[in-house]
């Protein structure tokens, strides 16, 4: 059996598939669990019938056929329920011919049937149901079809759903309340099934001047690669508007009008909408997210592109072009709202994006969902983002909800959980160039500002680049075999160096060297896990004067010639890539994580190299204040609010970079007051405190004694904090600030 024959009478709106789906929409929550079941068996059932009387058909064409197929019926049934002998087909497709169909695909058929008549679902469970089949696969099992979960489709083609309350709120901003005059134009520039449209649609319904399906239909538009998912989203939308068209009007001019303005193609590389494209009044949707790792392809074919010789950046989401493309058509005076990642301005390749939002636009409202729960099923941190094409400059409405744990987000979002909202200035929203959704603290952070910053106390430098320290997939990748992945270059284990059988004054030139497990908040490993080859201009000027370590560094030359220093004639092959200062390494210290959830740090008096992932700060010789008080109030609770307003955020945790630690406020100590004496030796003993707790926690005790050191750990944290807001003279009002900024409920003693 053929399958085209019948396959090419089906209505034009399912039958092309999209040749590219790597930038489909991501689509609602899956509703009425108990009809997706019964899609799903009467899928498979169709597909076994199809594929056991033509075992020579591949079994991905049975896949797809079926499913639009099932999809097909699903449609009909909406039909079948709806008034009026007038919906005899427009939209509807003819029955592929019963003569070419498995036997069992009529009792198929009724099942679907039967699914729908005792679910009486909602028009937008055709999205739901393409969605959820499009997120599975068939496969062959032991005498029988089976359907498993594809989470490698789901990541590869975004099939995520937006839930219903999502768009709601967005389009509830964004659409004007109640406007005489024209019905705004609408566009979702990557619509998939429609989710945002329909939401725009069923606001329009309810505009006092009531509107009528054409009007409303025209002023819908939607763009998306998959055509199967621009065919559901028709197909949803003509369902929803039917009811509103006048009664003598003919139901295949709205399909019409739909078809027209819904369409398969890409927003970001041409004009979707034939004869170019007028400003839109609204621009929605839930962009894909797709970063260059893995996406590189697509991204390259967009940077080509006009829109990406304009706003082309390093490692850019792809949904950085959404954005840029929506103001771009969104008309003066009009609103965008997207709901996107939570923490993209921490992004590499944000910068540009922060720019124009800073500079060209007026952002009205952040929804910041954070933890909560948006998309059933998968964790990420997201925010609703409301800009209007207006002058910058205006106040920006912040949303926080008030909850310490993961929850769901739908209550927040329709109001039923508290939800803590502030206003923030134009300056205070881009403070440092940045994204800053803390609450306002002009008053505390100036008075921060006054004192001192770390860098005027000493020197901060960033830890040691080995480049490389081990032998990497990328390495191995381009020299196939020869040698071991994880293997030490520069950086070995212990037994990796017993096995070189060097001798005392070869050893002489290898360093305990810390990794990042070795270290932590208050936290430094007794027994680094790696041994360095300190190899430099000052420590082994010439390769003969150590023949074992030269063999070992023999068999990584290629590596070792590649590098730029060395390449440029500024380093031997054999010397490290940027070994800093070698005082750095052996004088008291503060190491620091630049990569944490928050502040990191932990002294160090005696000798002790890191990696080039942290910093490191050496006080000056005439400070007075040990290196556990600094320790204390670089790790508080106090400083974590201020790091949050000046570091970059990358996911849940923060990016504090040399530059920021070197700006960080430090209360200096006035030793001739007996009040601010003791307050600085308490902290020092509290932070010594610390460090003995974090040293009996990697002792990997019993879990029970595990709670204890946690518990006390989180005692003598919270002295401190006490203790540093007294130091730096705190109203009550601002320590409720800092504690609810910082999440006081969370156990935060220790990353």
């Amino acid at each position: 059996m053929n399958f085209e024959p019948w396959l090419l009478n089906l209505e034009p709106w399912i039958l092309n598939l999209a040749p590219n789906r790597a930038l489909k929409q991501k689509h609602g929550a899956l509703s009425h669990a108990t009809l997706l079941p019964q899609i799903e068996s009467a899928w498979r059932e169709l597909a076994g019938g199809l594929l056991l009387e033509n075992p020579e058909l591949p079994l991905h064409e049975v896949e797809q056929a079926s499913r639009r197929l099932i999809e097909q019926w699903a449609f009909e049934m909406y039909l079948q329920q709806a008034e009026g002998p007038r919906l005899t087909a427009p939209g509807a497709a003819a029955d592929p011919p019963q003569a070419n169909l498995t036997a069992s695909a009529a009792g198929v058929r009724a099942l679907v049937e039967q699914a729908f008549r005792r679910g009486n679902p909602p028009v937008d469970m055709l999205e739901a149901v393409h969605q959820h089949l499009l997120s599975r696969r068939l496969r062959r099992g032991r005498g029988r079809l089976a359907i498993e979960p594809s989470q490698r489709r789901r990541r590869a083609e975004g099939i995520y759903y937006t839930p219903g309350y999502v768009a709601a709120y967005l389009a509830g901003r964004c659409l004007p309340r109640g406007a005489e005059g024209p019905l705004p134009r609408v566009l979702d520039p990557a619509c998939g099934c429609g989710r945002f449209l329909l939401s725009a649609a069923q606001r329009l319904l309810r505009q006092p001047q009531a509107p009528s399906a054409l009007e409303i239909a025209g002023a819908l538009h939607g763009s998306d690669l998959d055509a199967e998912a621009v065919a559901v989203a028709r197909r949803i939308l003509w369902l929803t508007l039917l009811p509103r068209l006048p009664a003598k009007s003919d139901p295949r001019q709205l399909a019409e009008v739909l078809k027209k303005n819904i369409l398969s193609g890409n927003t970001l590389t041409g004009e979707v909408w034939p004869g170019g494209t007028r400003p839109f009044d609204v621009v929605l949707g839930n962009p894909p997210y797709r970063r260059e790792l893995g996406a590189k392809p697509l991204l390259d074919a967009i940077a080509d592109s006009d829109l990406g010789r304009r706003h082309r950046a390093p490692r850019m989401d792809l949904w950085y072009y959404f954005l840029h493309r929506g103001l771009e058509l969104l008309a003066p005076g009009g609103r965008l709202g997207f709901i996107v990642g939570a923490y993209w301005s921490a992004g590499t390749g944000a910068d540009r994006l922060i720019a124009v939002l800073r500079e060209t636009v007026h952002v009205e409202e952040i929804f910041q969902l954070d933890r909560l729960q948006v998309f059933p099923g998968i964790s990420g941190r997201h925010m609703m983002l409301i800009v209007s094409k207006t002058p910058p400059g205006g106040p920006t409405t912040i949303r926080l909800p008030v909850s310490g744990t993961a929850a769901d987000a739908r209550p927040f979002v329709e109001g039923r959980a508290p939800v803590h909202t502030f206003q923030k200035t134009h300056g205070q929203l881009f403070r440092n160039r940045l994204l800053d959704l803390e609450p306002p603290a002009d008053r505390l952070l100036d008075r921060l500002a006054r004192h001192p910053a770390l860098a005027e106390l000493g020197d901060i430098r960033q830890g040691i680049a080995e480049n490389p320290a081990s032998v990497t997939r990328a390495a191995d990748r381009k020299h196939p075999g020869r040698w071991r992945v994880g293997e030490g270059v520069f950086a070995l284990a212990p037994e990796e160096l017993a096995r070189l059988d060097l001798s005392a004054a070869e050893a002489g030139l290898v360093r305990p060297y810390h990794d990042l497990c070795d270290l932590g908040r208050y936290d430094r490993a007794a027994r680094p896990s790696l041994r360095l080859i300190y190899s430099t201009c000052d420590t082994w000027p010439r390769l003969a004067d150590c023949p074992v370590l030269a063999r070992h560094l023999e068999r990584f030359r290629p590596l070792l010639e590649a590098r730029r220093e060395t390449r440029l004639g500024i380093r031997p092959w054999w010397q490290l890539h940027w070994p800093r200062q070698a005082r750095l390494w052996e004088s008291p210290k503060l190491i620091a994580l630049q990569m944490s959830r928050r502040p990191a740090l932990v002294p160090a008096s005696e000798p002790a190299y890191v990696t080039f992932s942290v910093n490191v700060f050496v006080p000056r010789g005439d400070v007075a204040e040990p290196l556990n008080y600094f320790a204390a109030i670089l790790n508080s609770r106090l400083l974590w609010k201020w790091f949050r307003h000046h570091a970059k955020r990358r996911g849940a945790g923060l990016e504090i970079n040399g530059h920021v630690l070197a700006r960080a406020p430090i209360r200096r100590i006035d030793f001739g007051s007996p009040q601010q004496a003791a307050a600085c030796d308490s902290l020092s003993a509290l932070a010594d405190r610390m460090l003995a707790l974090a040293r009996l926690a990697r002792e990997r005790p019993d879990s029970a004694a595990l709670r204890a050191i946690r518990a006390e750990q989180a005692a003598a944290d919270a002295e401190i904090d006490q203790l540093v807001y007294g130091l730096y003279g705190l109203a009550p009002d601002e320590i409720a600030m800092v504690e609810q900024s910082c999440g006081c409920s969370e156990n935060s003693a220790v990353d």
